[in-house]
């Protein structure tokens, strides 16, 4: 039992994927010790910078080497996706984006991709390459991820200006439905106008006077307010014609009820 279990120990030290795995780790563990003690020389915040970019990298190479085994292994022997994302440990969703990302970036483009710096000296991660897969256009997603790194650009941020890019309107582009009910209606829209101004006040307290600079902007991120008033200026409106459709007099019966039973205590 001893000597499977130092075979299989062998087996996986000359595994590319497990070693880059068992860096991640390491990695981590330093990342982890770091934050509990940042440094607080200049050589040292740029040596953790430097290791952080590294492990950013490592992981986006790794997907790709991941994306372009399953390719080869769905041409060569013809397993699909989700048998070879469960051999893996792999969601099969991440695997197709794993698959997509070795489909349409050669080695070079993987190489040049890995290159880009944000403002705070990292590289794009993960997290940007789903919405650059939407691309179909070569030099077009280039071109985007190297505005996403030169502007420091949020993943969030590159999504909105690939769906302005190709002239489809904000939001996950999702059908919007209200419950049939209105007074089911009603109070969706109660509730998520209310996660609405959390979201606004946290906002707001963040753009106070007091606050450093770096807690509103990211990089060379300038506020773009344009959008943001546009919406202002639209809710604005149809609180106004909510208002004239209702009216003061469309109360509903529960409240009239109330307020003749107050008048009867009263009287």
């Amino acid at each position: 039992m001893t000597c499977l279990w130092q075979g299989r120990c062998r087996h996986l030290s000359f595994d590319p994927e497990y070693r880059s795995q068992q860096q991640d780790l390491r990695q981590e563990m330093s990342e982890r010790l770091l934050r509990k003690s940042p440094p607080t020389t200049a050589s040292a915040k740029q040596a953790a910078v430097t290791a952080k970019a590294k492990r950013i990298v490592r992981r986006v190479r790794g997907h790709h080497r991941m994306g372009t085994k399953a390719n080869a292994r769905q041409f060569t022997k013809g397993t699909s996706t989700e048998r070879f994302a469960a051999s893996k440990g792999v969601d099969s969703g991440a695997m197709r984006r794993f698959k997509l990302f070795a489909k349409l970036y050669s080695a070079e483009q993987l190489e040049a991709f890995c290159k880009l710096r944000r403002p705070n000296g990292l590289p794009l991660h993960w997290g940007f390459v789903p919405y650059l897969l939407t691309i179909k256009n070569t030099e077009t997603r280039t071109d985007m991820a190297v505005d996403a790194a030169k502007n420091g650009w949020s993943p969030a941020r590159l999504h909105a200006e690939i769906r302005k890019l190709e002239g489809r309107p904000p939001g996950h582009g999702r059908r919007v439905e209200l419950p049939k009910n209105p007074t089911d209606a009603i109070q969706q829209i109660v509730r998520e106008g209310n996660l609405w101004l959390a979201r606004a006040k946290k906002f707001v307290v963040g753009l106070a006077p007091n606050k450093p600079a770096s807690k509103t902007r990211r990089g060379d991120n300038k506020l773009d307010l344009s959008e943001l008033t546009a919406l202002l200026e639209t809710v604005s409106s149809e609180i106004g014609r909510l208002r004239k459709q209702l009216g003061p007099e469309r109360v509903s019966a529960k409240v009239r009820r109330k307020r003749r039973q107050h008048g009867k205590t009263s009287g």
